[in-house]
């Protein structure tokens, strides 16, 4: 597996960005063959806080350390707005659809 896909919703603040975090790791520790690439879909976040846009970067350091990337779909408005206020928004290649990121991805 290249890419391991997971779709966020709801708010992605300081209480949700701990519980987050610890299911992704256990997802990506879980799974047989290490992923290079994680997608994150934000098409249904409502919030991100500084402590979500924590996750986004742990999850970040994670993928590089393993020669991945972090990419996100169905970045709205708002989402980009964080992104761009907090400095990030070119950290991050952003997709319109998990298809289109696993294509760019070489999936």
């Amino acid at each position: 597996m290249n890419a391991f896909y997971f779709p966020l919703e709801g708010r992605v603040d300081v209480s949700a960005a701990g519980p987050l975090q610890a299911r992704l790791e256990q997802d990506l520790d879980t799974l047989p063959e290490a992923p290079r690439h994680v997608i994150l879909d934000l098409e249904k976040v409502t919030f991100l806080s500084s402590a979500g846009l924590r996750v986004l970067l742990i999850v970040h350091r994670r993928c590089a350390a393993q020669g991945g990337t972090l990419v996100l779909t169905g970045v709205g408005r708002y989402a980009h707005e964080v992104l761009q206020v907090a400095g990030l928004d070119d950290v991050f290649p952003r997709y319109a659809s998990e298809a289109e990121a696993r294509t760019a991805l070489g999936e």
